[in-house]
């Protein structure tokens, strides 16, 4: 590794490192505003998945009565969640501690069915992503 390498990878660990500590002590959504959104902060560090729930859990508190929001309501579209003999589920609400998931099934799954709720910690990885990034959407 030459010194032009090296004094690169020094600079981006010492930032990594004050992104993550900023993340700590002021939340997340000050450290992305504070680096210029959440791709330019992804660049340098991952955040943790139950940084991401806090966060969600946080701002959903400010929704509807029972604390939070219809995918509707903040203009985007539900979110694919599963498919099976019983039909088609999506997430079309997330709450303060848990998400709504619709099933649909009939003719070309035109029929809402039934639904039950998930608790964000038991979600996929990539299905708290997508709720984060419509949350971080929102406010910043």
């Amino acid at each position: 590794m030459n010194i032009k390498q090296t004094i690169k990878k020094v600079l981006s660990e010492s930032l990594r490192d004050r992104i993550i500590d900023l993340i700590n002590d002021t939340g997340v959504i000050n450290a992305i505003k504070f680096v210029g959104g959440y791709d330019e902060l992804k660049k340098h560090c991952e955040v943790p998945v139950e940084e991401k729930i806090k966060t969600i859990k946080k701002y959903t508190n400010v929704g509807d009565m029972y604390g939070g929001f219809y995918l509707t309501e903040l203009n985007e579209d539900p979110i694919s969640y599963d498919e099976d003999s019983e039909g088609y589920h999506q997430i079309e609400y997330i709450g303060m501690n848990k998400v709504k998931v619709v099933v649909y099934g009939g003719y070309k799954n035109n029929t809402e069915m039934f639904d039950y709720n998930v608790a964000y910690e038991d979600l996929p990885e990539k299905t708290i992503e997508d709720i984060f990034e419509m949350v971080i959407n929102q406010i910043i």
